[in-house]
């Protein structure tokens, strides 16, 4: 827009200054050249303003979605396991690196906060493990003494062939407060019997 304006300055411009002569046949050809030059400069114009037309990129974080459906796996089971790494948005951030180290060092792992493919592996089905079995014998009784971690040495434990023990029912004792006292017993009494006459 603004070279259209600057275009049309310099042409009523130079109509002002240059003299009105009379046109001869030979100035015919100047008129023509110059006419010419001008649909060549007003064109390059309209091929600048085409150039400098922006266009917008969307710029990915270079991340695919199959790996970021992952971490977002990992992430929910970190959380399942008591291993807070706030939302489960696919993003392996600062939360999710301590989240993983604290794993890693409940397990026995190397504790650098990036997972190697089989504490991955370990971590994914031991959540779809516990999503299963946690209410079955005996992981409910551990489940209900040390919670979601336990359940996760647990499934270690069973991987490495520590056997898990089975819980037994223990006998509650009744206290001795909550029996009521005995009743003593009448003392025995003589029955006579009296014969009808």
């Amino acid at each position: 827009m603004f070279g259209r304006h600057i275009c049309a300055s310099l042409i009523s411009v130079a109509l002002i200054v240059v003299p009105a002569e009379r046109a001869m046949a030979s100035d015919a050809a100047k008129i023509l050249g110059g006419a010419v030059l001008g649909g060549i400069i007003l064109n390059e114009v309209n091929k600048n303003k085409q150039r400098r037309t922006t266009t917008t990129r969307s710029q990915s974080s270079g991340i695919s979605a199959a790996q970021r459906e992952e971490t977002r796996n990992v992430q929910n089971a970190l959380n399942y396991f008591g291993y807070n790494v706030g939302s489960a948005d696919g993003v392996a951030g600062r939360k999710t690196r301590a989240g993983v180290a604290r794993y890693q060092a409940d397990m026995g792992f190397n504790s650098d906060g990036t997972l190697e493919p089989y504490e991955r592996d370990f971590l994914l089905s031991s959540h779809q493990r516990a999503q299963t079995s946690s209410h079955v014998a005996p992981y409910a009784g551990i489940m209900a003494t040390q919670g979601t971690p336990g359940l996760l040495r647990t499934y270690r434990n069973e991987q490495l062939g520590i056997a898990t023990p089975q819980q037994t029912p223990q006998p509650v004792p009744v206290p001795a407060s909550t029996q009521p006292a005995p009743v003593p017993m009448p003392a025995p009494q003589q029955v006579t019997r009296t014969e009808p006459a």
